[in-house]
């Protein structure tokens, strides 16, 4: 395959349907090398059209997109206790196993032991997934949450108690098969941007706000990592210098206050300052009884502690967000995880209001705050396109991707 056949792939893949028009000025290609590597890709495979598109004048152009190619990618995502399987196409279609049931492949683990556990599972469920896929996979691309680090190194991940580890290494390794590794945040923002609510932006900042508070930054269908792969780590923004402490060594990080965990742990006191509140009622009294379901029943019920606790980490939340956007000048932004769905109507107002005080004039006017489309799908996706990120992304070194050659050893 050529560099401009891989530039053309890439770009698809980022930002495609495309033109042939906009593929030169993405590229940088000339109009007879885009061309023919059109051509070429349509003829093997890669791409197919997809409809049409006015031009300035003479017949619409003929828009591309990438196409079901049989390659298929083993996407894995890692949870503390916990890890699941499913294969996806090159152009984001999940297929079935070779069985044709659609079962999918997952292991588990007791969560406390996860340091020790996570390799051994992996190693277990990618030999179970081999064994009933039917044939040899195109490579593997496993979600986990933590800081990463482009060559697949998990340079620390808190939920599942690593620190240094060569997870893409390791699978390489063993499998003999191309495989990448990302943070399922950024994961998630890629799958957003490529198939739900940020397709067609150009740059969407996404929030989860769940177990842990991540932010994934995507522009032009590429991620942005920083320099060590740990950009986006916006729960530990500090909001209150005093606060709570953070297993960071800090005091006061926003996932301190506004996180799942955070907010449990706050309504739970409450249990005891409030005898007649609805959240005591729910919980029997029992502050181990309070979970983020309870909590939302209370909220719904109008519970008036609740409700203060609530919106008080969520303003915070909120000016932290405006803060990002005044930073970032995102076009989008999204919204997803636990907390979020607590009351997601709430959550997008209280964010819209702090961007509407706190924004700059500009992007007051322009901005588009919504809620993720795709849900926990988004993650699971947004791996395939990372893995066609790594792979095609080195285009232009020469025949074939010095990424690929990297991954594949």
């Amino acid at each position: 395959m050529t560099s401009q056949q891989r530039q053309v792939l890439l770009w698809l893949s980022r930002r495609g349907p495309l033109t042939r028009s906009q593929l030169g000025r993405l590229t940088g290609g000339s109009a007879t090398a885009v061309w023919q590597a059109v051509q070429a890709l349509a003829a093997q495979g890669w791409i197919r059209p997809d409809g049409t598109q006015a031009s300035g004048g003479g017949r619409p152009a003929a828009r591309w997109v990438l196409a079901p190619t049989g390659q298929r990618i083993g996407v894995v995502r890692v949870r503390p206790g916990w890890a699941g399987l499913r294969w996806f196409d090159l152009d984001g279609t999940e297929v079935e196993t070779a069985a044709g049931d659609g079962e999918k492949l997952q292991v588990s683990w007791p969560a406390d032991e996860s340091a020790d556990a996570v390799l051994p599972a992996l190693r277990q469920l990618l030999t179970e997934a081999l064994s009933r896929h039917g044939r040899r996979p195109t490579g593997w691309a496993v979600c986990v949450p933590g800081v990463i680090d482009p060559a697949g190194m998990v340079l620390y991940s808190s939920p599942l108690g690593l620190r240094d580890a060569a997870l893409g290494e390791y699978l390489r390794t063993w499998t003999g098969l191309p495989a990448v590794v990302g943070n399922d945040v950024d994961m998630a923002a890629l799958g957003e941007s490529s198939w739900g609510a940020g397709q067609g932006c150009r740059r969407l900042l996404y929030l989860w706000i769940d177990q842990g508070i991540g932010l994934g930054f995507v522009q032009d269908g590429q991620l942005y990592m920083g320099s060590r792969g740990s950009a986006g780590e916006l729960g530990h923004f500090t909001v209150s210098p005093e606060g709570p402490p953070c297993r960071c060594g800090n005091r006061g990080c926003l996932g301190m206050i506004a996180s799942e965990p955070a907010l449990v742990g706050q309504a739970s006191r409450l249990v005891w300052v409030d005898q007649q509140s609805v959240l005591r009622q729910l919980a029997g009294g029992d502050l181990n009884r309070v979970d983020l379901a309870t909590l939302g029943r209370a909220l719904a019920a109008g519970d008036p502690l609740v409700t203060q606790v609530v919106e008080e980490a969520w303003a915070r939340l909120g000016i932290v967000t405006a803060n990002v956007v005044n930073l970032l000048d995102p076009d989008v932004v999204l919204v997803e995880g636990s907390v979020y769905r607590l009351d997601p109507d709430r959550m997008l107002a209280t964010l819209r209001r702090a961007v509407q005080t706190h924004g700059l004039p500009t992007y007051r006017e322009t901005i588009r705050i919504d809620g993720g489309r795709l849900g926990e799908e988004a993650c699971w996706r947004g791996a395939v396109a990372w893995f066609r990120e790594r792979w095609w992304g080195a285009a232009g070194q020469g025949g074939r991707s010095a990424v690929l050659e990297r991954l594949a050893h």
